[in-house]
């Protein structure tokens, strides 16, 4: 359709023609003239959806063995998805997301249980990336395009290992939203400002250059086309928030680099009142109710705009108020400041986080512990992105000649970006590489093929072909992963007996990446979790795990409940929690050393393991659970548990897993692995009848644990062996009676405690 009438002075010389609302745009005239069928675009979304899908559930058998289900149901593979099915299930501290929404809503409609639910659903959600793709090249005129640019996208790497059968979380569909988004503003604007960077308009595309008959472009059916796509995007963005509180960090770069790139393709010669369809875009999506309100009130006038203005005046002030209303409702300044926030938070600068209690205890950051956040290097970053570096290549300079002849290709610049951040903010982000490089393989070599005269079945031959060598890293991936749950069955089986043996206000003191697990299958509240991995929460949980003194860690643990509750209390705090576990437990973890200074605070710890406190007796029971699992982790929980606020420094403890073949010497006390002769001072021998202890008197600092019925050897030195998170697992119970009673014994692989 052509433009609405302009501001005087700011015209829009360019308008579209009715044939582009019912045909796709051709490409400069070297694409296929006739207009691209229905039945070719259901064959690329057919085939790019079912390449993901079928990637996905390849590891499906491998999955049916007894150790990898509990109570009928199978274990998930990632921590973050127990937030989500606890959710579900009413057991987690969240009250609700859009995912529990949708698995609940599921398991009503089918009586799946919640479970099994979350393992196979992103086998069919993470492939839907794959649609908008396969839309935006149809409306381009290269369907083919789709079939490489969806399968690239939906099995890249770094995307494909994070929505795996069990890795139920926010990525099987934070992909496609954006991506949605992306798409979707390049096929608006593309259809209302089909502009080259030069700003002529494409060969083959019928337009009115500098039209000044009003009465034919008051006639010309745009506005309908604006205003839906308008409410469309707008309302896809909002979708997106819904389904990931942290949507507008990327899909606020897009529209913001949407709005320049047509400022620039447009200027000088702007329409505001196109302009007032960005306005509703950004109303729906970013500023709430209020700016949705504000956003159909701006869409009347647009549609109705004979009865609101009488002049074109009247409507840039119109625009205007508008403008400054929405950035006030959506708190632009915010939104800004928590991208950049998120940012520095995931570079990682530095190790130290100040404590969020108003003190000036040093706390340790956690987001260098976190394995999703540690830095990539080039070569896997680039297998995470394209899976080989012809693809990298290629795809990177497809990508740049896309933009050459398309513009608005450079909307997907920000998956570009984030992808090549994932260097140093973590491989978690180089799940958004396979859009971007989907995006300029397919699509550019499409071009490039067009531009070489190919008819259209050498160029889908050709795709189909490339589709081939793109699935190739990871189809052969696929073939040999094998099952990975967070946790093994046994250690579920403690939270479920722990579900049966404790009362409702009871607190599970785990490590933290189980914290959810906890919610979900004891139905308890954990002191820590996913989503309080800070270092006032984390650092106290891992003095409980690493020091060598019950006296300490059941101190410990009643301390810090006791004084939340009394912070609770004495300040009427109101916490957000669903109510089925005391409110307190969400009250600031270090409120006992409020208003100490480093140094006290560092004293009142030492002391907790020195000196017998007097607690109140009607503290809600805490209970500390110890897993084998603990020992893939030891290190870090002993980098925190032996922190110090003082100087914001530690000294973890060192433990290794010796791997290959090893012998251990029981009359020198001498673990032989390889070539290598390391002494030992003690040895802990466990088997199905206990463990058997040897000691040696040899001048050394380790001690082994080796395991004979997972065949492990752990070597490591006398701060991690001599941790509760060791000596609780693998000793006599009875060394704890004082402080400490055993509810739920499996040994070696978990056990649970009372603090008494």
């Amino acid at each position: 359709g052509q433009a609405l009438a302009p501001v005087p002075g700011v015209r829009l010389k360019l308008v579209v023609s009715r044939y582009w609302r019912m045909h796709p745009m051709k490409d400069e005239g070297k694409m296929n003239s006739t207009t691209i069928s229905y039945r070719q675009l259901i064959l690329a979304l057919f085939l790019a959806y079912l390449i993901g899908m079928g990637l996905r559930v390849i590891e499906a058998p491998s999955w049916q063995a007894g150790y990898l289900q509990i109570n009928g149901e199978k274990l998930l593979a990632t921590h973050d998805a127990y937030l989500w099915v606890a959710t579900a299930k009413g057991t987690s501290r969240i009250v609700d997301e859009a995912l529990p929404q949708i698995v609940r809503f599921l398991h009503m409609l089918t009586g799946i249980k919640i479970g099994n639910l979350a393992f196979w659903l992103p086998a069919f959600f993470a492939p839907l990336v794959a649609l908008p793709i396969c839309f935006l090249a149809w409306r381009w005129n290269m369907t083919e395009a789709g079939v490489v640019g969806g399968a690239l996208a939906v099995s890249a790497i770094g995307f494909f290992l994070r929505t795996r059968l069990g890795f139920f979380d926010t990525d099987i569909g934070s992909l496609f939203f954006p991506t949605a988004f992306a798409c979707g503003l390049a096929v608006w604007l593309g259809a209302r400002c089909p502009l080259s960077w030069s700003k002529k308009p494409f060969p083959g595309t019928a337009v009115v250059m500098g039209t000044s008959n009003r009465a034919d472009m008051e006639s010309a059916p745009t506005v309908k086309f604006d205003l839906v796509w308008a409410f469309l995007l707008g309302g896809l963005c909002s979708a997106y928030k819904w389904f990931h509180p942290g949507a507008q960090k990327l899909t606020f770069p897009i529209f913001v680099l949407a709005v320049l790139t047509y400022l620039y393709l447009a200027f000088p010669e702007l329409d505001f009142k196109f302009l007032a369809n960005f306005l509703i875009v950004y109303g729906v999506a970013y500023a709430g109710w209020p700016g949705f309100l504000i956003s159909v009130a701006l869409g009347v006038i647009l549609w109705t705009r004979h009865y609101f203005l009488k002049n074109e005046q009247q409507f840039l002030i119109l625009f205007l108020i508008v403008l400054v209303l929405l950035l006030y409702f959506s708190n632009i300044f915010a939104i800004i400041v928590t991208i950049w926030n998120k940012a520095f938070y995931w570079l990682k600068p530095s190790t130290i986080e100040v404590a969020s209690n108003n003190t000036s205890m040093l706390l340790p950051s956690i987001a260098q512990s976190i394995r999703e956040a540690q830095n990539v290097d080039w070569n896997a970053f680039v297998s995470r992105c394209a899976g080989n570096w012809f693809v990298f290549i290629a795809g990177l300079a497809g990508y740049l000649y896309l933009v050459w002849k398309k513009p608005f290709a450079v909307l997907f610049l920000p998956f570009y970006f984030l992808a090549f951040a994932s260097i140093k903010m973590g491989n978690r982000f180089t799940m958004y590489a396979g859009t971007g490089w989907g995006i300029g393989l397919g699509m550019g070599l499409s071009m490039l093929l067009a531009r070489l005269k190919q008819s259209a079945l050498r160029r889908w031959l050709v795709q189909l072909i490339l589709c081939l060598v793109v699935l190739w890293p990871t189809w052969t991936m696929a073939r040999y992963l094998r099952p990975a749950p967070v946790l093994p069955k046994i250690y579920a089986q403690t939270f479920l007996d722990l579900n049966k043996k404790t009362s409702k206000d009871a607190r599970l003191w785990q490590w933290w990446d189980y914290g959810y697990t906890a919610q979900y299958y004891a139905g308890r509240m954990s002191f820590c979790d996913g989503g309080l991995n800070y270092g006032d929460w984390v650092f106290p949980l891992a003095v409980v795990h690493t020091t060598n003194s019950p006296l300490q860690a059941s101190q410990l643990m009643k301390f810090l409940t006791w004084h939340q509750r009394k912070e609770y209390k004495e300040n009427g705090l109101k916490a957000k929690v669903p109510g089925w576990y005391p409110p307190f437990y969400m009250v600031d973890p270090l409120a006992g050393f409020r208003g100490l200074t480093p140094v006290q605070a560092q004293k009142q710890l030492f002391a907790l393991g020195e000196k017998q406190m007097t607690f109140p007796d009607d503290l809600p029971p805490q209970y500390f659970v110890v897993s084998w699992e603990n020992l893939r982790l030891a290190y870090w929980i002993s980098y925190f548990g032996n922190w110090n606020l003082v100087t914001g420094k530690t000294v973890p403890g060192r433990i290794v897993r010796l791997r290959g073949t090893v012998r251990v010497d029981l009359k020198n006390g001498v673990v032989i692995n390889g070539s290598k002769r390391i002494k030992i001072r003690g040895l802990d021998l466990i088997g199905s009848t206990g463990t058997k202890h040897f000691v040696w008197n040899n001048n050394t600092i380790f001690y082994a644990l080796m395991n004979q019925l997972s065949r492990e050897l752990y070597l490591m030195d006398r701060t991690i062996y001599k941790s509760m998170m060791v000596q609780m697992l693998i000793a006599d119970p009875d060394l704890f009676n004082p402080y400490f009673e055993l509810v739920v014994d499996h040994y070696p692989w978990a056990r649970a405690y009372r603090v008494k």
